[in-house]
């Protein structure tokens, strides 16, 4: 049975079964890979990292802010993750060539490849469909949670980015990703 969590507002959200199950992309507006070839031939690297004696897990965060993005990797390496950013998601899909994240975080709106685009080629790929995905966005209407929800992720939260919460779901989500 998969899971989902909602953060919208401080209020946690969850549904398990058919309320999260899959759905087929109607409104991504654009078809990536539809034969989920693309990583298929990719070799799965691993998602933590050797940092002095410490393993530490690899976060990929996607956001065409800059501010955003150092926000996030100092918050995160602050709490012993290892932060790859990327600020599009063509950049993106290049990391993921050759990098299993523990965790994804995507940014929706962004030029060319959008999130929910980037999450639907990721979910469809069999080395990476397991690798949980948070979107970070300022859209919060509840077609937009569900929109997210129906493409595989498990969290999606609004901005403003409130940093704590967002460390409490990356650790959350560790367990699910191992």
């Amino acid at each position: 049975m998969s899971m989902c969590l909602t953060v919208m507002k401080g209020v946690v959200h969850t549904g398990f079964g058919s309320n999260c199950k899959k759905a087929k992309v109607k409104k991504c507006g654009r078809k990536f890979f539809p034969d989920g070839s693309f990583f298929q031939s990719m070799a799965k690297i691993p998602e933590k990292i050797q940092v002095q004696d410490k393993t530490m897990p690899v976060v990929l965060a996607v956001d065409d802010d800059p501010a955003v993005l150092r926000i996030i990797e100092s918050q995160l390496t602050r709490h012993d993750f290892v932060v790859k950013t990327a600020s599009n998601g063509g950049e993106a899909l290049d990391i993921l060539k050759t990098l299993t994240p523990a965790v994804l975080i995507l940014d929706v709106m962004m030029d060319g490849i959008s999130g929910y685009d980037l999450c639907h080629v990721v979910k469809r790929d069999k080395r990476l469909q397991s690798v949980p995905v948070i979107f970070l966005t300022s859209r919060g209407a509840p077609e937009d949670f569900k929109t997210g929800h129906d493409l595989g992720a498990v969290i999606y939260m609004v901005k403003p980015l409130k940093v704590e919460k967002l460390v409490n779901m990356v650790n959350m989500l560790l367990p699910i990703s191992a």
